[in-house]
Order: C-alpha cells, then structure tokens, then sequence
C-alpha cells in the first residue's frame, strides 16, 4: 500500500510515480486502503517546503516465514521492487526540484 494521508504528505506526481512503478513490476498497487499512513507522514511531512513523504506497507508474508518470526531466504525480488521504487522517485524529485536543494529524510 502506497499512503500519502490522502493527497497531503507528498506531491500527487510522486505518489503516482510509485503506483506506475509497482504497477510496471506485476505487484498489486493500492492507494491509502487500508493503510493511508500516520504519524510519521503527520510528523515529518511538509510538502509546500518541499518535503514529502509516502509510506509504504508491504505484507508481512512476503519477507517473513508462517509464524511471522523468521526472514525468508530468498527476499531479492521484493528488495529490488523496493530499490527500483527508491531509485525512480529519486529521479522524479530532481526532475520536480530542477536542481534545487532538499533536505534529507529524517529517517
């Protein structure tokens, strides 16, 4: 699940960059049901200076064994979904910023 507080945590551009990118790799995208995001995004995003932030939710079954406990062996598919979504809205905030200046992430 791709959150974004429904349209106030990060620019409608990123969000829908994520979604097309999840969408490209075959995985099911949805958009703030059932998890449009919390604390952090109230906490930590301020996109009308320019920091955004979008969550994102990924089924435990996907990374963690039937008891929920233990890492699966084999994650490098979910790992590079992750990277390749990272890596495109990267590209797409410099596109947005035309060179300007961000400010890191606070985690």
């Amino acid at each position: 699940v791709i959150g974004d507080r429904f349209g106030v945590s990060a620019d409608d551009r990123l969000v829908a960059g994520a979604l097309r990118h999840r969408a490209e790799c075959g995985v099911a995208a949805y958009h703030n049901r059932p998890y449009a995001g919390g604390y952090l995004l109230d906490r930590h995003a301020a996109p009308k200076r320019n920091i955004h932030a979008i969550q994102l939710e990924i089924c435990r079954s996907l990374y963690l064994d039937e008891a929920m406990r233990e890492p699966l062996e084999n994650t490098d598919a979910l790992v590079d979904l992750i990277a390749g979504m990272v890596r495109m809205l990267g590209d797409e905030i410099a596109r947005m910023g035309g060179g300007a200046q961000y400010p890191l992430a606070a985690e």
